[in-house]
């Protein structure tokens, strides 16, 4: 069976959960002598949150000396580990990917950050700290629901000397704007102020057509707009037009 194919039947069996089939392809497949189907089968396992058979997969490929793990493979071996809590296995793939130099990977460095948030390893004890690495670990709170510890380390992050690029800034504007509708979908919409914040968050972070919908919205529950809801929609069509 031809690599492709091969790789499109496990991506098939895995969008039906037929799991045990796509691993059943995988080992039947005579393929697995290419790294490329490892990776594939890897990748399948950790976007469908199968971390357990992601380290089993790991395990069996060490059984093949004469395979060499590339660099794709262990971003995925690292979410699974980090999913997991494995924080012992994460810190001796960590020692491995130092010593064969992966570590100046951006997403294998990336995704080893990534792996200690996970795990809740005290930031200051994680390697080789720079600016993306605080973004990760910004971004990994933000996503757990840990919104304060992601402040909080956003100040510590400026505190310490390290200027936060563009991309820290917009993960904490986001953060602001995202806890700002959250508070407004809470507030009675009975005046244009509570609608004003909700109309101008939607535009805030690019939702243009629901900002115009909320607007609408807004005129048949009997509110009227105000010079605020006026310039937010006008900030959405023009931003519609650009594009």
């Amino acid at each position: 069976m031809a690599s492709s194919s091969t790789k499109n039947l496990i991506d098939f069996y895995f969008s039906c959960c037929f799991y045990d089939s796509a691993k059943l392809v995988f080992q039947s497949s005579g393929e697995r002598s290419s790294i490329s189907q490892w990776n594939g089968l890897m990748i399948a396992y950790t976007k469908n949150f199968k971390f357990n058979e992601a380290l089993d997969l790991c395990g069996s490929l060490l059984r093949y000396p004469y395979l060499c793990p590339d660099c794709y493979i262990y971003p995925s071996v690292l979410k699974a580990c980090g999913a997991l809590g494995e924080v012992a296995l994460g810190k001796m793939i960590h020692n491995h990917l130092i010593k064969i130099r992966f570590v100046s990977d951006i997403v294998v460095a990336s995704s080893l950050v990534c792996m200690y948030a996970k795990c809740n390893m005290p930031f200051n004890e994680m390697p080789e700290r720079d600016v993306a690495c605080w973004n990760t670990v910004i971004s990994s709170y933000f996503q757990d629901g840990q919104a304060h510890k992601a402040i909080d380390l956003y100040e510590k992050m400026r505190n310490t000397g390290f200027m936060p690029n563009s991309v820290t800034v917009d993960l904490v504007r986001l953060f602001k704007v995202s806890n700002q509708l959250k508070m407004s979908l809470k507030m009675p919409k009975t005046n244009a102020v509570s609608w004003n914040v909700m109309i101008s968050g939607y535009v805030k972070v690019g939702d243009y057509f629901v900002a115009l919908a909320m607007s609408a919205d807004m005129k048949e529950a009997g509110v009227m707009p105000n010079a605020i809801t006026v310039s937010s929609i006008l900030s959405a069509c023009s931003q519609l037009a650009a594009l």
